[in-house]
């Protein structure tokens, strides 16, 4: 349970949600003001409460209750935000609110990690195994093509986040989440940690599936 907590606990993902708020609050205060970004928020956690509402049948065990509490922000404060600047500029926003309130945090944890780890291919294996029991759930699908000492091939078939996109007609916002992978993908260095990862394809950019590459170097 506490290697599992390492890798998922709900603090985490309640910092997510909430870096999200604060980010767009801030940049439209910069925009707009103070007083008008708080309007703004406020219009965004009304918007997300009704999403949330209309899909609450999404809801298939307790991690997806988080994939949709995710989800319903990011198409909230999209809804919102396009009604105020053009979609691109909206995206581009929202981006940046989901990624980079915990960028930091998050390389400089799977650095540690990998830095300190005898064998640190194995370590992000075992997160991957860990993350798609404990915080994906049962609204993903996931198939290991390869499984040994020599690599890790995870094929995603069935991702939430991709079904209710494509659900609300917002194919878009997928951009957000497949950026994500890289945010702790870079902190990788192949030549120091012995192991490549690649994500030749993803289901938001149109694939099959979602392909998971970790591969040891050979010596």
């Amino acid at each position: 349970m506490a290697e599992q907590n390492k890798w998922i606990s709900d603090e985490a993902n309640q910092s997510i949600l909430q870096g999200i708020h604060d980010f767009v609050e801030q940049q439209m205060a910069r925009l707009d003001g103070p007083q008008r970004a708080q309007e703004i928020d406020r219009a965004i956690r009304q918007t997300q409460a009704t999403i949330e509402q209309q899909h609450a049948s999404w809801i298939d065990d307790e991690p997806s209750r988080f994939h949709l509490r995710f989800m319903a922000l990011l198409l909230a404060s999209y809804r919102t935000l396009v009604e105020l600047m053009p979609k691109a500029e909206a995206l581009a926003l929202l981006t940046r609110a989901a990624l980079e309130p915990t960028r930091t945090a998050i390389q400089e944890g799977v650095k540690s990690a990998l830095d300190y780890a005898p064998d640190p291919m194995l370590v992000l294996v075992d997160a991957s195994k860990q993350r798609e029991e404990y915080f994906f759930g049962k609204t993903f699908t996931f198939e290991r093509h390869q499984d040994d000492q020599q690599g890790y091939i995870l094929h995603v078939k069935r991702c939430f986040y991709h079904q209710f996109a494509l659900a609300n007609d917002v194919p878009e916002l997928m951009q957000i989440l497949c950026e994500w992978d890289w945010i702790w993908a870079t902190a990788i260095e192949q030549a120091r940690h012995g192991f490549s990862f690649e994500l030749p394809t993803t289901l938001g950019y149109g694939s099959d599936m979602c392909r998971f590459c970790f591969r040891r170097l050979t010596r």
